[in-house]
């Protein structure tokens, strides 16, 4: 085993216990709670319109708990939808052993690939002459 005093070394030093931003920004806080009948997402949609009425160019908005959260959850939302038809496509695509076959359906929702279909058919009456 190697000692530690042998990977680091430790230094006292005095520093402030709190830095200051340099250009401190004034914040208010918004705390609400949703009324009945409504969601999360509508209550955010209304806040992002009053928002862009309001507020002049330049000013930010953060957003905290719940709002946070759900905000957040709903952009890797989409994200995991495209991810999920992606990967549902490759598994068709390696079932039919082909990435245009999974593409093509036809009026009964069976994927048909015309080649295969002609190609037996010709191997039909190959074997018919027999």
């Amino acid at each position: 085993m190697v000692p530690l005093a042998n990977l680091v070394r430790v230094m006292r030093r005095v520093s402030a216990a709190r830095t200051q931003p340099l250009r401190p920004a004034r914040a208010v806080t918004i705390t609400a709670n949703l009324a009945p009948g409504y969601t999360m997402g509508e209550a955010l949609k209304w806040m992002e319109r009053r928002r862009a009425r309001i507020l002049p160019p330049g000013y930010a908005v953060d957003y905290d708990g719940q709002s946070r959260e759900f905000k957040l959850s709903s952009e890797s939302l989409a994200l995991t939808f495209v991810l999920a038809l992606a990967f549902i496509y490759l598994v068709l695509a390696a079932q039919f052993e082909s990435f245009r076959d999974p593409l093509r359906h036809h009026a009964d929702g069976a994927a048909v690939d015309d080649r295969r279909a002609a190609g037996a058919a010709a191997d039909r009456r190959h074997a018919q002459r027999l």
